[in-house]
Order: C-alpha cells, then structure tokens, then sequence
C-alpha cells in the first residue's frame, strides 16, 4: 500500500475484504519500527487528502488507536536522545517524514473537533519528550522546532476550543440566535497585515462566521418582534405551514434525496402528492438556490430550530411543491415528520461561506498555499517552479519565450497593454491583471489558456464567480480544444452541456470505487430504515430525541461520502483533460478535487468579484503559477461588511509598484465610454473600431436619460431589493416595444436592466405577456457584470426621497453605464441622484454636455404604444 498514490490507498483500505477495518486493527504492540512507520505514512497519505465524510471516520478511527499512539510515544523519545542517533545518520528522511505524519494527524483530529483526552494525553507528552530532549543538535533541527511548536498551539488551544465551541463552529448556536439582536460595531483591525498564516486563517475564519451569522441574528430578531403578525405579513422568503417528509422511494432517486420540504404542507389534499402549485409560489421556490440555508421553527418565538440546506431542485419537484434538504443542525426539537412548521430562507447565502470556513478550519498552515503573497503581502514575484525556461511557447506561428522580455507586436494582434499583460502573466507565479469594461479581459485569458494547455502536465483549472459567465468563456474556449470538463449543476447553456462532467462518459475507472460505491448504498439503506424505526418509536423523552438525532447523523455521514464519491468517478475523467472548469462556490466546496489533480496552473477571471476565501479555498500546495483578471472598479465581492468585500485582487493589486491594466476598449460607442471616463477611470482609449458603430436605429440619440419624478414604491419588505417603480415599469416596455417594432431589432439586441429585483420581476412579468418581448432579457445590474449587449435600457427605481441606496455605490455605477455596445437608454431621477452622489453629478455633466437630457426618450418616430396592463 506505501508504494500506491493516496487515492488507491484509501480505495485498498476501505474494500480489501481481509481487512474489515484498515484504520483499526493493523498494529500491535510487538510490530516493527518499519511496520508503524509505513503504517503512519498511509494514514497521513489519505488524511492529506481529506476527503468529505471519510476524513472523519479516519480520525475517529486514529484516535482512538491506543496501540498506535503508544509506538508515537516510543519511536519520537527515541529521535529525541543520544542514546538512538543512529536513527537519523541511518534513516534522516523517514524520520523526518514520521514527524511530519504525527503533526498532520493530529492537528487535522483537533482541528476538526475530534482530539479527545488520549490524544490530548499523547500531544502532552510528546511536547514533554522534546522539551527534556538531552541532544541538542536534534531538537534545534527545523523539523523538530516545527513539531514542537504545533503541538504546543493544540495544547494551548484545547481547553479554549472545548469551552467555546461556537466560536469554532460556524452555525450559530440557539442561544445566539434568541439573544435581541444590536448592531455590529465596525472592525478597527487591520485586515491587511497578519502576523502569521496562523493568525490569518483564524481572522478570516471569525469573519467568515460573523458575516453569516449577523444577519441571521437581524432577521429571526425581526420576525419575533413581528410575532402573531409573521403569519399575515407577506414575504418571499417566509413559508407558512411547511413540512419535512421523508422520501420513501428514496432508492430510486437519481440524487439520493431522503428528505424533503412540502411547502404546501397541511394544504395539500390528502394522498395527492403530485398536486401543482400556483405560479406564483413555484416562481418564488424556483429562487432558491441549491446551497441556500432553510430554517425551520414550529412557532414565532424560536424556542426550537431546525437548520437545514437545499441539496437538489428539481423543476418536477418545485411545481410539486417540493424541496429536497439535508438537515445541518437542530436544536430542541425531536420528531420533526408530521408538524406544521414556519420555513424561511436565510437571508445570505449560506453554502459561500460554510464551505470556505470550512477549508480554512482544516488548513494545514506548513503548507498553505502562495503564503508569502497571501499572508505577508510580498510584491516580486518568481517564475513558477514547473516553469523551463529554455521553452519557447508556438503562439499561432509565433515563438515566444515565457521569460522574454521583448514581446512580438503581432502576437495574436493583440494591443500593447495585452501583450505586456500576456507576458508578464506567462513568467510570474502570481500575476494581476485589472482589465476596465470592454478591454478584453476574456480575449486575453483565452490566449494564456490555449498558449499554457501546451504545457499539459496537468489540468489548468479554470474557475469564475457566475455560472453564465463562466459558460460564456467556455464556449470561446472550445474554439480552440475540445478538452474541457465543466463542474457544478447550474449551466443553462446548451452548448456547454456536451462538456458538464455529468454528462461525460464515464470510462471503467475503478473497480474499488464501484465496490464502494455499491457498500455505501447497502449502508444508506439500513440506516435509513433506523430512521424510520427510530420516528415510529418516538414518544418524546430526551433519550429517544437523542436516538433520532443520532440516526439522523449518521445517514447525513453517509450521504456526505456518497457525495464525494460521486466527484471521485469524475475525477477520474476530469484528470486526463486540458482544462477543469467550475464556479468558485462549487470549488470552495470539492477542495480535495484540486488535491488529486495536483493542478499547478489556476486562472480566476473576475477575480475582483470573488471572496478572498473562496480563492484561497481553490488553491493547494501543488498549486505553482496563479493568473488573476479583474476589475475591482467593478462589483466587489457581495456582502455588507468590510472587510470580506475587499476582495485578494483588489488588497493584493493596490500593492503593485507597476500594475498591469488593460487600456484599450473595444465595447461602447464613445458617448457611453465617457460616462465612466475619468469619473471612475482615468486613463481608458477607444479602439478605432468604436467609431464605426451604427446609430441606434428609429432614435434621434444613441445616449440619452429621461427625467422625471413620479415616486418610487416600497413593498413593504425591508431588504433594499424590495423597491420598484411602477412608472419606469411602463416607459421601459413601451421603449422596448418601440425598438422591436420600429427600430426592427430582434429581442436578443435588448437588456433591460435595474439594480433592484423587486423592479426586475415586475418587468419580467410584463415582457411575458408580450409575444414580441417574450425574449427580451431582464436582469439585475449584479448579475450581468462580465456580460454586454447592442442596446441597454436602464431602470434606476430611486425617485422619492433622501436616501439613493444601491445607485450610491461608484462600483454598481460603473457596471450599470458600461454594458451597452451601441445605444444606453436611462430613466431615473438625475436631480435626485446628481444630489446624492459625485458621480451621478459627473455623469449629470456629461450628458447635458452632450444634450442628452430630457422628460420623454427620443423617439424619431411617432409610434404610439400602449403599455401593457
């Protein structure tokens, strides 16, 4: 088994049938120095790769391995006296490699909340044994002062850790939650300085934690104040009388669903389970995103609590009135089946930070990844290590050499900031790129990826902050090399499909993984039947609410390894292409994917608008050369606190002493270019191709915002994305009708866009009832960051009082104002916002400049349309 890689020794452990239990029953107290060593060298091999549920079952395993530790003891007092130096003149690799092991095992066990008094015992007297070492020479070696000190900080630690679970727990606990909700005081640490990588995992972890749990604390604060009233008020993320069943033909669903949300609950007639909802309530399901968290009470004070996340939706299942979940925690509550329950949503999005806190919870610090960048902020940056430097790269005829320092001008016709990024990005381990709208960020990241794929030692691994943006880049990819496998379940794009790695064919991999697999659906079934024994047997003493939570547990154990497996089968695939693509949630969350496929090269594109978490979550310490595109002039990442909205581009990029930016843009017509130039941009060229764009036909100006007055809407919810306008609803289908009609353009042409979804919804819902305009696309702002269209018709909502919100923020200005290609049409209130905000003022400036200003769109027909009621 030493002489395996980690993968097929964790497969030969868990289905060698002559071995029942690999973790438990291999050593003994009389075995060999060479036995534990080898035996050790395994266990580490498989901890190392952390694999989802079967990293706990091998700690738990590990820690209680009596006999094992014993040899821990034995062997490390022997390193540690002159009486055994021959062990390290003799054998100096695999002594140090033995340390090393011991450090990983046991930090990983405490780290995941599994170190219990034996093993606490064993740290102690490991530490004893070095700190009574009688060979200097020894003890002062790196190695040695390294293992010390790591087992020093579990023993530091552990009391704490066990004193204060929830500070290492990212679920809040109830009592939390029950406590009446203040405010956040804001941070005045420093959140660019750490001083260690210890320090700054533990900053980002606490962070991380407190970005969720605030406004979960805000929201449940608000809806007991609201009490007897929460059952009247109207809300899209309140459900009332929901229930949880159980799937009872579980077997035969493709995604193992086992329990599941009946939002119609006490509502839905009796043995009709294939009823179908209203539109209305399927629209607002369909909203819910697979990783959302879901919580569960039986009654508006929250005395009892069920924490539960999305795992599956299907379009059969949401018109059905159903969701299928994964319970995370629940507290003072036992048969959950049968009661009429209050659901709501959380009101952030739960799976981006629990999957990055949990990275981080487990992060080996001896080898986090791009540390010196990360964590001490250094600027140089080295050619990576897998770099040759004799190579010379065939860039379509071209020879390049990747350390060059003179770059050939007609290299893919690139511009001189491309070029300049593009050489820079192939000689640096840690390259920066910010690229303004329209400068053709994703042109330039196609060319390094196809130049780079020629280097294929391993996969390059290719990730994004949104599902259609990486979409789009993938099918321009494909231009160039059909060797992609795209991760994650949220494609809509048909031309992507063929490359999903659900849809690959799935070569005869592993036979081990298929015994596995086929083990851990036999194990499913009977512990779900416990379940169900355990529900039946309920009769509400705390013993038996403790059974059924056990039960539960262990089914949710079970169903985290079958998840992992599922990534294993596609690994498989995913190791013998060019390229593996995936959304950085997705990443945050199959980290050990990255660990098998030791991928050297990482590209993010819209780097600026990724949590600094989840792309340090995306690394490991095969990782070698990190190409980051961005633009943190544009959104940042999404949260409502500094200092997660801070991305690593743009902490990391503000340091550069020479930033490489993208100059030249080959996006708008110069009179929607100026709009953001020098107001948020100072330097930003136009191609000459720019100034061959067509007008914009049946109107009198390409440019243009129309003013007015009439007063926004509040529906009476208190999130920001509740306001809407019902007299830029009507002007912007009629403009809409208009340009389709008049102006002959086909619905593909148009955007609408607003940066509130509330206003969003009510235009979707009039374009649907137009047969001409059933096509047009309608978006918030946020969403169509890194996308573009002909013409953009642009919603601003705000118009009734002091405070602009959303329109304040220079970062959602410049998205806002820079999609269009050929014509922008506004409509808000330019007085208002010209008040509030230096840059509406700027942007007022100029187009009064260009005489673009008025109280109806200038239309050059007389066309008159009807707005649709």
């Amino acid at each position: 088994m030493s002489t395996m890689n980690g993968i097929d020794m964790f497969l030969y452990a868990r289905t060698n049938d002559t071995v029942p239990n690999f973790y438990k029953d291999q050593i003994a107290l009389n075995d060999t120095q060479d036995r534990v060593l080898l035996y050790t060298h395994i266990l580490a091999a498989i901890c190392k790769m952390a694999l989802p549920g079967f990293q706990e079952e091998l700690l738990e395993s590990f820690v209680s391995n009596n006999i094992l530790m014993e040899h821990f003891r034995l062997l490390t007092k022997k390193l540690f006296r002159k009486l055994y130096k021959e062990l390290w003149s003799s054998h100096s690799k695999q002594m140090e490699e033995f340390l090393e092991n011991v450090q990983t095992l046991l930090m990983q066990t405490f780290k995941i909340g599994l170190l219990n008094a034996e093993g606490v015992n064993l740290v102690k007297d490991l530490c004893k044994i070095v700190a009574t070492s009688d060979n200097p020479s020894i003890s002062s070696m790196q190695i040695s002062v390294d293992f010390n000190k790591n087992l020093t900080y579990i023993l530091n630690e552990n009391e704490a850790a066990i004193m204060n679970q929830p500070k290492r727990e990212f679920y809040p606990t109830l009592e939390e939650l029950l406590e009446p909700y203040t405010p956040r005081e804001p941070h005045d640490e420093d959140f660019t300085e750490f001083k260690d990588v210890r320090d700054y995992i533990e900053k980002h972890m606490r962070w991380l934690r407190e970005m969720f749990n605030d406004p979960l604390h805000r929201y449940i604060d608000e809806m007991k104040k609201d009490g007897s009233n929460l059952k009247k008020k109207k809300s899209r993320h309140v459900y009332k009388d929901v229930s949880i069943i159980l799937n009872e033909k579980y077997l035969e669903a493709h995604h193992h669903e086992f329990l599941f949300v009946d939002v119609l609950g006490s509502e839905r007639p009796c043995n009709d389970k294939t009823i179908k909802v209203p539109r209305s309530l399927y629209e607002r399901l369909s909203h819910i995103k697979i990783g959302s968290l879901l919580c569960f009470s039986t009654n508006t004070e929250f005395d009892n609590l069920i924490l539960a996340t999305v795992i599956y939706t299907n379009e059969d299942c949401l018109w059905n009135g159903y969701l299928a979940i994964e319970i995370v925690k629940q507290y003072n509550i036992g048969n959950i089946y049968q009661k009429k329950l209050l659901m709501f949503e959380a009101p952030i999005f739960y799976e981006a930070y629990k999957n990055a806190y949990d990275f981080l919870k487990t992060s080996d610090d001896r080898s986090f990844p791009f540390q010196k960048y990360i964590v001490f902020g250094e600027t140089e940056s080295h050619p990576p290590a897998y770099l040759d430097k004799k190579k010379i790269y065939d860039c379509d005829g071209i020879g390049l050499e990747p350390l060059a320092k003179q770059v050939p001008e007609k290299l893919f016709n690139l511009n001189e900031s491309q070029r300049k990024a593009f050489i820079t990005a192939m000689g640096r381990e840690l390259t920066l790129i910010q690229g303004p709208p329209g400068t053709g960020k994703t042109h330039l990241a196609i060319h390094l990826v196809k130049t780079l794929i020629k280097t294929p030692h391993t996969p390059i691994v290719l990730l994004n902050f949104t599902n259609q943006t990486l979409d789009n880049f993938i099918m321009k990819l494909s231009e160039h090399t059909d060797s992609i496998v795209r991760f994650g379940g949220n494609s809509r794009s048909p031309e992507v499909k063929k490359f999903l790695a659900r849809n690959v064919d799935y070569e005869k991999n592993s036979g081990r993984l298929n015994k596995l697999w086929y083990l851990l659906k036999e194990e499913f079934k009977d512990q779900f039947q416990m379940v169900i024994i355990k529900q039946s047997e309920f009769d509400g003493t705390h013993d038996n609410y403790e059974d059924i939570r056990n039960a539960l547990n262990q089914l949710r154990k079970t169903h985290e390894k079958m998840q992992t497996l599922r990534t294993l089968f596609q690994y498989y695939v995913a190791r013998k292409k060019f390229i593996v693509a995936m959304t950085t949630t997705f990443a945050a969350r199959n980290n050990f994917l990255f660990r098998l496929l030791r991928s050297s090269i990482v590209i993010f594109e819209e780097a600026a608008e990724i949590l600094e978490s989840h792309v340090v979550s995306s690394l490991t310490p095969y990782t070698q050369h990190v190409i980051m595109i961005g633009d943190h002039q544009q959104l940042r990442p999404y949260c409502d606190q500094y200092p997660l909205c801070l991305s690593l581009f743009e902490r990391l990029f503000v340091l550069q002493k020479q930033p490489l930016v993208l100059t030249t843009q080959y996006r708008m017509r110069v009179d929607i270019a100026n709009l953001i130039t020098p107001t948020i941009y100072k330097i930003l060229d136009n191609d000459g191709s720019v100034f061959l764009h067509p007008p914009v036909r049946g109107m009198a100006q390409n440019v243009y915002f129309m003013s007015h007055a009439h007063k926004e809407e509040n529906t009476g919810g208190k999130e920001e994305t509740s306001v809407s306008n019902a007299f830029e609803v009507d002007e912007i289908i009629k403009l809409a009708q208009y340009l389709i009609k008049v102006g002959e353009y086909s619905a593909e042409n148009v955007v609408i866009l607003s940066p509130y979804s509330k206003q969003i919804n009510l235009i979707k819902y009039k374009l649907f009832r137009d047969e001409d305009l059933k096509s047009v696309k309608a978006c918030t702002v946020d969403a169509y960051q890194g996308l573009e269209a002909d013409i953009v018709l642009l919603s601003l909502v705000r118009s009734g009082g002091k405070n602009i919100g959303f329109l304040d923020e220079p970062h959602r200005i410049c998205v806002a104002l820079s999609r269009a290609r050929y014509g922008l049409y506004m409509i808000g209130n330019l007085p208002l916002l010209s008040k509030r905000s230096s840059y509406w003022l700027q942007v007022q400036r100029d187009l009064l400049i260009q005489n673009a200003v008025g109280d109806k769109f200038p239309l050059k027909d007389n066309y008159v349309v009807t707005s649709l009621k």
